[in-house]
């Protein structure tokens, strides 16, 4: 791993390949790992940079709190300090919510966009409600068979994948499992309120200048986003991935790794 010094914490990142600046940002409660496939797959053509998140992994994190606001207003300085004034970014989830509004906020820092099963505004209160009560408990449960016991409950693992993707993958499971309990157990609340502090963002879609391929698991529960994006980017490249979940990199990695390959290669001013 290699670091870097952001808004005064360390952030670490897994980083391989060369050619064009490539940003992957992961999801909630996960790692720079979830790129790894797509990471191999793009590395002969791509300078592909892995982060953790702060509050995951490797990186650090602000004790009193941050929002998704914050982690934008650092991507600029971050792709600077990689030695390059623009990039191409990739996110999942909060990952992904994260990325679009660089792209909008920054878009001079952003050559083309790769977004994945992201809430476009806010997830519903009862979605944040829910990962802010799981949170809580995950930080306050010391046994962490306790805690990986909430982690692979049915009630949590049908927003992550599609219905068997544990039992048919089961030491890639293992591994989510692993990541998802590795992370400080003060930081899971504060991972939580990073969703909960997502701003609406729909109003401002048309502002999104760079190329835009939008992935969306055909099984995620929030797969409306998808008309929203195709709407309010109307240069968007929208899919729906089969045999997909929220995360779609680990239930359908074949299929990702193919769609993002095909959109990032066709690009001609990366």
């Amino acid at each position: 791993m290699k670091y870097l010094e952001l808004g005064g914490i360390r952030w670490a990142y897994k980083e391989q390949g060369s050619g064009p600046l490539l940003i992957m940002s992961h999801g909630t409660f996960l790692d720079h790992s979830l790129w790894d496939s797509l990471a191999d797959t793009l590395s002969p053509h791509f300078r592909c940079i892995q982060l953790d998140l702060p509050g995951h992994g490797q990186s650090g994190f602000w004790p009193k709190g941050w929002t998704v606001d914050d982690l934008v207003s650092l991507y600029p300085e971050m792709i600077r300090q990689l030695g390059e004034e623009r990039a191409v970014l990739a996110g999942l989830s909060i990952g992904g919510a994260i990325s679009l509004r660089v792209a909008v906020q920054h878009p001079q820092s952003v050559s083309a966009l790769v977004y994945m099963d992201a809430a476009v505004d806010s997830p519903g209160l009862q979605a944040v409600a829910g990962l802010q009560a799981l949170a809580q408990l995950l930080g306050s449960l010391e046994d962490e068979t306790q805690r990986a016991a909430l982690l692979t409950a049915e009630s949590f693992q049908h927003h992550l994948h599609t219905p068997g993707w544990r039992a048919n993958h089961p030491e890639l499971a293992a591994h989510e499992l692993q990541v998802q309990l590795s992370h400080p157990r003060e930081a899971y609340s504060h991972l939580a309120n990073v969703v909960a502090s997502l701003q609406p963002m729909s109003a401002r879609l048309a502002e999104v200048q760079c190329p835009m391929l939008a992935l969306f698991g055909a099984d995620d529960l929030g797969p409306h986003w998808a008309e929203v994006i195709a709407k309010g980017v109307q240069h968007a490249s929208v899919h729906r991935v089969a045999n997909a979940g929220h995360h779609l990199p680990y239930d359908n990695p074949a299929e990702c790794n193919r769609l993002v390959k095909e959109f990032l290669l066709a690009q001609k001013t990366l």
